[in-house]
């Protein structure tokens, strides 16, 4: 990695910089002043507001330094099982299993997922080093909140992260749908029978 004190270090920061404030620094002694620190920074980017009335959604973050809320170097974690707890009325309903065709492991917490940041919206974004069977070291994965396993691909390295900022999010298959899990109600399967499968292994059982 470049040194903190390399001028390539900070080389993509000043063509933000530039990009968004050309007037200024076109001007006969223009220049642009800022500074950068663990917590935040003041440097003169443009960034998107919510719009009134309403809090700061994933679209609101696309065009921000990296595409999402950096966590400092004191706050990053390893989203392993306990960071990530549910309510038993919730796990309970679930099945951890990862298909064959993932992208990410169908886990509840892996070692290997490095949380550095959030999308504003609950969502903690890891960089993935335990991809599943279709997936690769090194991609950017999103921890959705309302969901329990697994994780959904937001971009294929952090260089494409920086590039291109948050993508939509590709959910992959995940080991929690049928067979292994199977619901029978009014809705879904008409009966024990139905559900019965040598891959079952939630049941949930309803009107």
């Amino acid at each position: 990695m470049p040194s903190i004190h390399d001028s390539a270090t900070w080389e993509p920061v000043l063509r933000l910089l530039r990009t968004a404030d050309a007037e200024s620094i076109a001007a006969p002694v223009g220049y642009v002043a800022g500074r950068i620190g663990r917590h935040g920074s003041s440097l003169p980017l443009p960034r998107r507001r919510p719009q009134p009335g309403r809090a700061l959604q994933i679209e609101d973050m696309q065009d921000d330094v990296v595409g999402c809320e950096l966590f400092s170097l004191d706050e990053l974690y390893l989203a392993d099982a306990p960071s990530r707890p549910s309510p038993w009325k919730s796990a309970a309903m679930k099945a951890v299993g990862t298909p064959s065709d993932a992208a990410v492991r169908g886990l509840v917490g892996s070692l290997g997922w490095i949380v550095f940041g959030d999308n504003s919206g609950g969502d903690r974004i890891p960089v993935d080093l335990t991809p599943g069977p279709r997936g690769h070291a090194g991609r950017i994965i999103m921890l959705d909140h309302e969901q329990d396993v697994g994780g959904d691909t937001l971009a294929d390295s952090l260089t494409d992260l920086v590039s291109n900022g948050l993508g939509e999010g590709r959910r992959g298959p995940r080991g929690d749908q049928p067979p292994a899990v199977a619901r029978v109600n009014i809705v879904g399967l008409s009966s024990v029978e139905a559900a019965a499968h040598p891959e079952l292994e939630v049941l949930p059982i309803g009107v």
